[in-house]
């Protein structure tokens, strides 16, 4: 039987400070598994729910979810790290951001409701008018659950927040996939994105025992609230950096087209958010508490870059070889156009994943001003890029998502880092070899496994279940090599797999 948090002191963690080290790494194995399990789930929805729908009805719904998405996440990307980072925090503080957030997220979600109108004609399609009147609610609803899961995660109680997670996805999914097989259409999908935050925040409040009390306003919570609007500023002009190109297509190309680009960058984002989304509570915790040690700090910021490099660069590898394969195997012939486009932005997944790292930085040194402006810099070169590629359609779009994280990568690691005194050549030395083994390991595998013909010897060489197994097999294979023989060692595969015992074994 689950239990809540109930009798935990959520403002006193001078215990967890001594037993730093053990908590992350549980914190660490708890996300992991709880995202694995989500990313199953999600994964089966996925297939489902392509399998039952039409691309348009995709396209539909990711017109209002851009925008949708942008409001809702108004405190989570915010007063969530202000919780987290804040050295001291009492439940004066936290009931007035409680409030704070909840009565703007009440403003924005008016305020979408009444452009309603605006963006159905924006997007020529007098369907979104509803649909976006519906879909506003999930604004209020997600904003009061905010709160309580910065609580969680503050007192790294990982293991509460990664079970309502599984359950909020379970539902949200099992939701979406009986109203699509009632026919429902774009609305199984509408539905699908409205129950994940009811789950979430009925499990939140189960889940962690703070209640908020009469609305107030404490005055020490303004530098609190500061930080958390550069945060949130930041988001925005990140999540525009990341949805602009969705924009383009809606606007310019229509729903058919997005819903192939839109299902092809889910797949694509999928890597990065499971291996990034459940490791950044558990990273802000541990290098906000290191921040005062520089040598422990710097530690701990290699492993990061090694270890994610290790995971990311290969998997990213692996997707451009398959992914037309893996989209036709798993989709069906009626998503063709998004197989044409997958392993184009599959190639820049691993870079995504090490990109997501400067934040962490950023936050870490309570340095939301500076993250911001870098996010301005970003937000313009990610917009010039995909107008350059706009002409050439949904090719030109791909290539040019993919390489504006390429161009970006090594200029945000590096002025993140500039405010702890860390020099780009720490990053650089912790993943160069992994990319250069992800790098010849995939021309060599593409080469072999695709560009010569084996039909004459291998009959299977014309599955395409074949072909992604066997080709990815290959690959793992020639990376491992590739990585032993530039580290003169296997000390990164038992580094990785010695990680591994120590966060399963905490779990029991």
């Amino acid at each position: 039987m689950l239990n809540s948090s109930k009798g935990h002191n959520y403002f006193y963690n001078d215990d967890l400070t001594q037993r730093l080290k053990a908590q992350a790494i549980r914190g660490a194995g708890v996300t992991v598994i709880a995202q694995i399990c989500c990313h199953a789930i999600q994964t089966i929805g996925f297939i489902i729910l392509a399998r039952l729908l039409v691309p348009s009805d995709f396209g539909l719904i990711t017109m209002v979810t851009v925008i949708v998405l942008l409001l809702q996440n108004f405190g989570v990307n915010g007063f969530t790290e202000a919780v987290i980072q804040k050295e001291n925090i009492n439940h004066q503080q936290l009931n007035s951001l409680f409030w704070i957030n909840l009565g703007i997220n009440i403003l924005l979600a008016s305020f979408l409701a009444i452009l309603s109108t605006f963006f159905a004609g924006f997007y020529n399609e007098p369907k979104l008018t509803f649909i976006i009147l519906i879909m506003a609610n999930s604004i209020v609803i997600n904003s009061m659950a905010t709160l309580h899961l910065a609580l969680l995660k503050r007192n790294m109680l990982f293991y509460y927040t990664s079970i309502n997670d599984i359950i909020a996805v379970s539902i949200s999914n099992f939701i979406a996939i009986v109203l699509a097989l009632k026919g429902a259409g774009y609305w199984s999908l509408a539905c699908k994105y409205i129950s994940f935050p009811l789950a979430t925040t009925v499990g939140a409040w189960i889940f962690c025992s703070w209640r908020p009390g009469f609305p107030s306003y404490d005055t020490s919570i303004k530098s609190m609230v500061r930080f958390a609007i550069n945060i949130y500023g930041n988001f925005c002009l990140t999540y525009l950096q990341r949805n602009f190109d969705r924009i383009c297509i809606g606007k310019v190309l229509g729903s058919p087209p997005l819903g192939h680009y839109d299902r092809a960058i889910q797949l694509t984002s999928m890597l990065p958010n499971q291996l990034t989304f459940p490791l950044t509570n558990v990273a802000l915790a541990t290098l906000c508490r290191l921040t005062n040690d520089s040598i422990k700090y710097r530690h701990y910021l290699s492993m990061i870059f090694s270890m994610l490099a290790f995971i990311a660069l290969p998997l990213s590898a692996i997707i451009a070889i398959i992914g037309k394969d893996l989209i036709y195997f798993v989709l069906g012939s009626q998503w063709k156009q998004a197989g044409e486009i997958f392993p184009i932005l599959g190639s820049s997944t691993g870079i995504i994943v090490l990109y997501n790292i400067h934040g962490w930085l950023h936050i870490s040194f309570g340095r939301a001003d500076r993250w911001l402006h870098w996010s301005i810099v970003a937000f313009v070169m990610t917009i010039i890029c995909i107008l350059i590629g706009l002409p050439f359609g949904l090719l030109g779009i791909s290539y040019a998502y993919t390489i504006s994280f390429f161009l970006l990568l090594l200029p945000a690691i590096g002025y993140a880092a500039k405010p702890g005194g860390i020099k780009l050549a720490l990053f650089i030395s912790a993943v160069w070899k992994y990319f250069g083994a992800a790098i010849v390991a995939g021309l060599l595998c593409w080469f072999i496994m695709y560009k010569i013909d084996y039909s004459a010897a291998f009959y299977l060489r014309s599955s395409v279940l074949f072909r992604i197994i066997s080709a990815s097999g290959f690959y793992l294979c020639l990376y491992l090599i590739l990585v032993v023989a530039l580290n003169k060692s296997t000390k990164p595969i038992m580094q990785f797999m010695a990680i591994l015992r120590d966060m399963i074994p905490k779990l029991k």
